[in-house]
């Protein structure tokens, strides 16, 4: 398959034309080095000289992109450079893919967001097949590829976490496809004009002080250890033995009666406000719950802290650090306290644990604390050696993650086909829930329904009594699952989310 690299440059001036210094200096909270991949299917041939156009206007409203990463000792920054943004073009007509190009689904064998990293690797691009940045200072932060049909576009974004979060991440992208249909977008159609405030913790304790560890360590088991980048590939492989993956989609009405069933909260909790999503959520654990040999009893919420927009347009006070449109990684991962024996099972008593957690998570002291010890440890395992340690999200048995981006929908980014585009990314692992916004099925408008596409690995022992169970509480859902991985394609997909 022939490709070319177009080498978009920056229009200027940029939101930091006139910053000083020219650089972002990155708190030990921000130093994920592993990038993000999404691909977006847009039903067209895009036109590439707007497109350009587009590039170059969005990485002026969000310099860092344009950056370049620098390790200098135990420190870490974006230089500013301006550099041009890498946008590979390849042509689809030579690619070999087993899926029939009249198939609704074309390239992706299916409409489920997350895919074999083998689907999606053919839509992306390493920075020089590089997985974790170490900080040389030579990579582009981010990568577009544009793969094209005559009447089909996939367009591959690797995104580096440094520069942010996943709704960072969207919020750059909804800014490229905004720009690509009007390129004089007024601002009030644009996301909300990034933050480029980086919050420094307290920082550093070394080692970290006693009280602090001794109230916030075990909340970040999978922070306070890590690996080689070697071993971490095998600590999956063995996490995920004996699993499978098991895809669900749940229609928006389900989803309604999952928070209808749940009743009244208790008297004692009306403060306590349970959504859509916490009932989703609930209800989730509860069927794993049902369905494992060893029930989880702890959970880890990975939760944006960021506040709501609407603080900035009523002047509302919010954290520093809590900027609605701050280009950093403005979430948290958790783990919650244990559940008792008589919660376990029990969707509203989750429920209210879930969101008990998750109003933790915002509380601004709260955080200060754990992002100081967090921090630390983030920093530390960036800084071991030339080449680093990693953290891993494979939890000990007895927990599981819940990773929601059902807030917020990639398939808003549309590029001018609203309802007709599909989001496509990889990565989940044992225990891992990871809930999006449906792809809209073919045909359909996406403004129809809003429901959720879930995927996650499972013991392969448990997979039947959870998909029964699923199965009688909610007829209409839509199941997807697979056999026991082989060894060759966990290794592919290991490290990619």
């Amino acid at each position: 398959m022939s490709e070319i690299t177009i080498l978009v440059p920056i229009e200027r001036p940029t939101a930091l034309e006139n910053a000083n210094p020219q650089s972002i200096s990155l708190p030990g909270q921000d130093l994920w080095l592993n990038p993000v991949t999404n691909v977006h299917i847009i039903p067209a041939k895009l036109d590439l000289d707007r497109f350009k156009v587009a590039v170059a206007r969005t990485a002026a409203r969000y310099p860092p992109v344009a950056g370049r990463l620098i390790r200098e000792g135990d420190t870490w920054r974006i230089d500013l450079v301006n550099a041009p943004i890498p946008v590979i073009v390849a042509s689809g007509a030579n690619l070999k893919t087993s899926v029939d190009p009249a198939s609704p689904t074309f390239p992706f064998p299916n409409d489920w967001i997350i895919q074999e990293q083998s689907d999606v690797r053919p839509y992306i691009s390493l920075p020089e097949n590089k997985f974790f940045l170490r900080g040389e200072g030579t990579e582009p932060l981010v990568i577009i590829k544009l793969t094209q049909w005559e009447t089909k576009t996939a367009i591959g974004v690797t995104w580096q976490h440094t520069l942010g979060d996943a709704k960072t991440m969207l919020d750059f992208t909804l800014t490229l496809s905004t720009l690509y249909e009007n390129l004089d977008a007024e601002e009030d159609r644009l996301p909300l004009a990034p933050s480029f405030y980086r919050h420094a913790f307290p920082y550093p304790f070394s080692p970290p002080c006693t009280s602090l560890s001794e109230g916030y360590l075990w909340r970040m088991p999978h922070l306070a250890q890590d690996y080689p980048a070697a071993t971490l590939m095998q600590v999956y492989a063995k996490g995920e033995e004996s699993t499978e993956v098991v895809r669900l989609r749940f229609t928006a009405a389900s989803m309604e009666r999952m928070l209808k069933d749940l009743g009244d909260v208790d008297p004692d909790d009306k403060g306590l406000k349970l959504n859509v999503h916490n009932a989703f959520s609930a209800y989730l654990v509860s069927v794993l719950n049902h369905s494992l040999e060893k029930p989880a009893r702890r959970i880890v919420n990975i939760v944006s802290y960021r506040a709501p927009p609407k603080f900035l347009k009523n002047d509302t006070p919010f954290a520093p650090f809590a900027h609605p449109a701050g280009l950093s990684n403005s979430m948290l991962a958790m783990i919650s306290d244990p559940m008792p024996d008589a919660d376990l099972r029990n969707p509203l008593s989750i429920a209210k644990h879930i969101r008990r957690h998750i109003k933790l998570a915002r509380d601004p002291e709260f955080l200060e604390k754990f992002f100081t010890l967090g921090g630390f440890f983030m920093a530390k395992s960036a800084n071991a050696g030339k080449d680093g340690r990693y953290h891993c999200f494979q939890l000990d048995e007895g927990d599981l993650t819940l990773n929601s981006n059902y807030g917020f929908n990639f398939n808003d980014a549309h590029f001018g086909f609203p309802g007709k585009t599909r989001l496509h990314t990889a990565w989940t692992t044992t225990n891992y829930f990871r809930i999006f916004t449906a792809n809209p099925p073919s045909g359909e408008d996406v403004s129809v329904a809003h429901d959720a596409d879930v995927t996650f690995k499972i013991l392969s022992a448990s997979k039947g009594k959870f998909l029964s169970i699923v199965k009688k509480d909610h007829g209409d859902v839509i199941m997807d699952f697979e056999g026991k991985a082989d060894a060759e394609s966990q290794e592919r997909s290991r490290l990619y989310h």
